[in-house]
């Protein structure tokens, strides 16, 4: 991705868009670092790899992946500066969808069961989940058959059954195409689904998936409306049950988009360093564009 800074004073402010490459170089490996908080930050470098970051102004400037190693490791308040997490997309890519469907097949993704065809059944319970289902099946319009599931143990779920119109059950590289208006009706409609409200504030939100091509994509989608997210994970060890690999994506209030990296003395955040097992760096070569400076 090439990340285009806004002019001026920004405070990480700037556009991200796919680009193609004009190259690709493997080259030879030195020491490379892995710099992650909890906070959104997670980026592995080489030592000559640029970071992007803000200074105290709010000036977009860039420094080498060893400089800001040293300054945390040597500075008494570390690497002080902030890194952007957001952006805004750029694309003229979109989903061949209406935003209807889209909102559905993100139901289906959080709750819909196939057994080898087309044929979907989605089993719900809470009420609001149940209403907002079938507000979304007559939305687009889908014949469908509701069912209070009569058996034991099963009382208050509803079973929907219909055809759906696409088979995901995961976020997979179709959703990469998808518009910035449509990373914004995904992201909304998360939250009746697989993302939980926080009740304290009632804007953020934590997405929870197995699978880890979904997490991938959801916290590309609230970064490019410019919402901040930190990826979590956790290997659940369940007795009587198959264990299982959980991810959960958490997100930020709307503008605080700007993250720290806490100085080594509080043992909180981490850069560590570590060499490739083959030896070897992959690059992309991009054209950047560098900001006006206001000084």
């Amino acid at each position: 991705m090439q990340f285009t800074p806004e002019p001026g004073l920004s405070w990480g402010k700037g556009a991200g868009e796919f680009v193609t490459p004009t190259r690709y170089v493997s080259i030879a490996a030195g020491e490379m670092v892995h710099i992650k908080n909890g906070y959104g930050v997670d980026q592995v470098l080489s030592l000559d790899h640029k970071v992007a970051y803000v200074d105290y102004r709010g000036v977009f400037k860039t420094t080498s992946a060893s400089v800001v190693k040293e300054k945390w490791e040597t500075l008494d308040n570390g690497f002080k500066d902030a890194i952007p997490t957001t952006f805004e997309y750029r694309t003229e890519r979109s989903m061949p969808i209406p935003d209807s469907i889209l909102r559905l097949t993100v139901a289906i993704i959080a709750d819909g069961h196939f057994a080898g065809t087309d044929w979907c059944a989605v089993r719900v319970k809470k009420p609001a989940k149940i209403a907002r289902f079938e507000q979304l099946l007559k939305g687009v319009g889908i014949e469908y058959k509701r069912l209070e599931e009569p058996y034991k143990n099963c009382e208050g779920f509803v079973r929907f059954s219909f055809y759906a119109p696409f088979t995901y059950k995961s976020f997979g590289p179709e959703f990469w195409d998808a518009s910035p208006h449509q990373l914004r009706v995904i992201v909304d409609e998360l939250k009746y689904w697989d993302a939980a409200m926080n009740p304290r504030d009632g804007e953020t939100v934590s997405f929870f998936t197995s699978v880890k091509e979904s997490a991938d994509f959801v916290q590309f989608a609230y970064s490019a409306v410019g919402i901040r997210a930190a990826m979590y994970y956790n290997f659940r060890v369940r007795e009587g049950r198959k264990d299982s690999h959980e991810y959960r994506v958490g997100t930020y209030k709307e503008g605080r988009t700007l993250a720290r990296i806490t100085p080594k003395k509080f043992k909180a955040d981490t850069i560590t360093s570590f060499s490739p097992k083959d030896g070897k760096q992959y690059l992309s070569l991009i054209h950047i564009s560098e900001p006006t400076r206001p000084y």
